[in-house]
């Protein structure tokens, strides 16, 4: 018997089909292009997205036995809208995350609600990267397009419903839209209502775990699913990670390490202090034991290191990351001489600056090449630090990160993030940590597993263990408090 999680993110979709012991009997990614058609347009095509679902669909069934897979579960990034006609035919693209067209919807949304008001009722400060002002610009500027839309969805529930599921919505990703009320657990009435968008567009809001569905006719047909394949509410991609990491208690925190870095942390109160709002943390509805989600995000991470590898040393080595984290290791002591502002694409929490820059600090003729690049892993720290104090300053406690993706896999940049934080760090055993998040979801929603703490001592393992040097946690937390003055100093000079 196996479970499935579908991934479904901005650049690319993933596959992945476990055994009951969470051990991977099929996986499979495909890509797909992020289309910019205008100044701060971004969008997918999500037709395009489906046929990369598709596509991985088709070579798991080439791996292993599809009929075996007794649920699935879609994870997927938030806040992207997609309208959908009653034939399910997608209207236009979706804007996604960071489109930044809907700046005047966004306005308007400021003028008409308080944004303490919007914080405490949602979850979420007032943004433009959150659906609703996404809604309004498309009420505002394609008309016709919002009035022939029966349902606005986002990736999984719009996944969900091609492979067979009722239009519903996740808790965790309604979250996501400025729309939900996150205490009572449903549609914001007089949110929507003042908005001008009608309810029934909206799918029905679901916890994650949720039985939806079974797999249509046609899809178990096309790539051997058995009939009785259940599909199950997936949720936000974020928290569907912290899952896979195996976050189930406040303290523990999820943090991924990608192209950009997210930490996830949880409560079982729902914290919606003004603190969240001064420093943009946004709560959501996590898909297990009724806790809460909390969020900060850097827009650059391991960005960072490969535009140093393909951008200064335009290195095609394979073995580049490798050899600069021994010498880094074999070398480290603290904190370099070089510091760096790590804003190359935009600040991130809790500035959510998009137009920010970066800077690097420090230079000297003296200055090597591995002095750089551990500034730059050092950024990543020295930020994270940021984000983790506003989280304790606004009552969430932060203990412990657990680190998934790529960049957890360079064991000088745990052993600095441990010494930078103060926090023990453990680096998780997980290759897709979102499709092991939506696969846990689809066994407790099937019942195959009884409860999340049984799942995830099934599925989740930790590899090795890092702790904070006495010493070198002091000397960056003098670091630190130089740091955080990098920021307004460019602010000042209009940079």
């Amino acid at each position: 018997m196996y479970l499935m999680g579908i991934d479904v993110g901005t650049s690319g979709c993933k596959t992945a089909v476990f055994d009951l012991d969470g051990n991977t009997a099929a996986y499979a990614g495909r890509e797909y292009p992020l289309i910019c058609p205008a100044a701060g347009a971004m969008e997918l095509d999500p037709d395009r997205v489906w046929d990369a679902v598709c596509a991985c669909l088709e070579e798991c069934r080439g791996k292993c036995r599809m009929a075996d897979v007794a649920a699935v579960a879609v994870s997927s990034q938030g806040e992207a809208v997609i309208p959908v006609d009653r034939a399910g035919k997608v209207l236009c693209n979706a804007p996604v995350t960071f489109d930044s067209r809907n700046e005047k919807e966004c306005a308007w949304f400021s003028e008409q609600f308080d944004g303490l008001e919007i914080l405490k009722t949602t979850g979420a400060p007032i943004h433009p990267m959150f659906s609703a002002t996404k809604i309004l610009w498309l009420k505002n500027n394609h008309p016709d397009v919002y009035d022939k839309a029966w349902k606005l969805f986002c990736f999984s529930d719009f996944i969900a419903f091609r492979l067979g599921a009722s239009p519903r919505m996740d808790f965790s990703l309604a979250s996501r839209t400025l729309l939900f009320d996150i205490g009572k657990k449903e549609w914001s009435h007089w949110i929507i209502s003042r908005c001008g968008i009608e309810a029934c567009k909206m799918p029905e809001a679901v916890p994650s775990g949720t039985e939806i569905g079974s797999v249509s006719p046609a899809v178990a047909g096309r790539f051997g699913f058995s009939k009785s394949c259940r599909i199950v509410a997936g949720g936000h991609d974020q928290l569907c990670c912290s899952l896979g990491a195996g976050v189930l208690r406040g303290g523990q925190i999820m943090d991924s390490l990608g192209t950009t870095e997210s930490m996830v942390c949880v409560s079982s109160e729902l914290l919606l202090k003004p603190g969240m709002a001064k420093h943009n943390i946004p709560c959501s509805v996590y898909p297990v034991h009724s806790l809460y989600a909390y969020m900060t995000f850097l827009t650059c991470s391991g960005s960072l290191l490969r535009w140093m590898k393909e951008n200064i040393f335009h290195s095609n080595d394979e073995n580049f990351y490798f050899y600069f984290d021994k010498y880094v290791e074999n070398n480290y002591s603290g904190p370099g001489e070089i510091m760096v502002l790590p804003y190359f694409s935009g600040a991130g929490t809790p500035f959510l600056d998009f137009r920010a820059r970066g800077m690097i600090a420090g230079l000297t003729l003296d200055t090597n090449r591995h002095q750089i690049y551990q500034a730059l892993m050092e950024s990543t720290c020295l930020e994270q630090k940021r984000n983790l104090e506003n989280m304790k300053d606004c009552g969430i406690a932060t203990d412990e990160l657990r680190c998934i993706g790529g960049g957890s896999r360079s064991q000088i940049w745990l052993k600095i993030k441990a010494d930078v934080t103060g926090r023990r760090v453990l680096s998780m055993k997980i290759r897709e940590a979102g499709c092991l998040g939506a696969a846990i979801l689809a066994g407790l929603g099937s019942g195959i597993f009884g409860s999340a703490e049984e799942a995830v001592g099934r599925y989740v393992k930790i590899g090795r263990e890092y702790l904070p040097d006495p010493k070198r946690r002091e000397a960056y937390r003098e670091r630190f408090e130089k740091y955080r003055m990098l920021y307004p100093a460019l602010r000042q000079m209009g940079v």
